[in-house]
């Protein structure tokens, strides 16, 4: 009997380890003088567990990650229809929803581009062989996010030579990337602010300042601005938002093996962004 119970006692204490896991409580297994027959399954049963907690982490971030980016293109959504439903101007009605049909298709690739970043955070591999131009990729945005910056009394400029600016990239990541940079601008800087960006074509590289004359930050929270979650004193007050807009610019930024330099002005605060540029595509566009 005796015997019997000291064969079993591993196996009980592992049964009830084992049952005490739950959805958030997924840590390894801690069981002494396991026996060598068992010590194979428990290494097993961690690794899963393991295995379990980062899928776990990964769409818990997707989830927080889409309230996030789906926040910007709703507003614009709302914005365009209640000056639909407010203007008696045929022509006017017509532009509006016109541009909330624009932003819908937006949506549909804000979409489009969070499933891609859920698969790049689950190890998979990403295209980033497109030639892009990033000035009209950044076009694109400004032109999408001008009705927030007007109804702000914001005015937005971008200095940009009429040429292409092309680097090897994702041109979805890279929407996402200017997008949540020129929305903070908007949200964060106040009202009757100027919020400008500027492309500069540099021998290997491609940089992108976005900037504006706003409150700014103060050197501790720039330093942690990258923190997923984390708010500036400064912004905390002044819109809806859970802290995710800068580390998924950070992390879209490493994807594409760039840099980025956040520096405070007075006033205002700007976002230096430097992108490698695809010399080999351009050296098959010139031959």
């Amino acid at each position: 009997m005796l015997f019997t119970y000291h064969l079993f006692a591993p196996i009980s204490r592992l049964e009830k380890e084992v049952s005490e896991k739950s959805i958030d409580n997924l840590s390894p297994l801690n069981i002494d003088d396991v026996p060598t027959e068992l010590d194979s399954l428990v290494k097993r049963l961690n690794y899963l567990f393991v295995q379990v907690d980062a899928a776990w982490q990964r769409e818990k971030r997707f989830n927080q990650d889409a309230a996030h980016e789906l926040r910007t293109p709703l507003a614009v959504i709302k914005l365009n229809a209640q000056n639909a439903l407010e203007t008696k101007n045929a022509e006017e009605k017509d532009h509006d929803l016109k541009q909330i049909e624009k932003s819908i298709i937006r949506s549909e690739r804000t979409i489009e581009q969070l499933l891609t970043l859920a698969k790049v955070e689950s190890g998979l591999v990403v295209d980033l062989s497109q030639t892009v131009d990033v000035a009209l990729i950044l076009r694109n945005v400004i032109a999408e996010l001008v009705p927030l910056a007007l109804k702000q009394q914001q005015k937005i400029t971008l200095a940009a030579d009429e040429k292409t600016y092309a680097i090897q990239g994702n041109e979805i990541f890279l929407n996402c990337l200017f997008r949540n940079l020129m929305d903070n601008a908007i949200r964060y800087s106040g009202e009757g602010t100027q919020i400008w960006a500027e492309v500069i074509e540099q021998e290997e590289h491609v940089q992108i300042v976005i900037a504006d004359s706003g409150r700014g930050m103060s050197q501790s929270d720039i330093d942690r601005i990258f923190e997923r979650f984390f708010r500036g004193k400064e912004t905390q007050n002044q819109a809806q938002g859970a802290g995710l807009g800068m580390a998924i610019v950070e992390r879209v930024i490493a994807l594409h093996q760039g840099k980025i330099d956040v520096r405070s002005q007075e006033p205002g605060l700007a976002f230096v962004i430097t992108l490698p540029k695809c010399r080999l595509i351009e050296s098959q566009i010139r031959t």
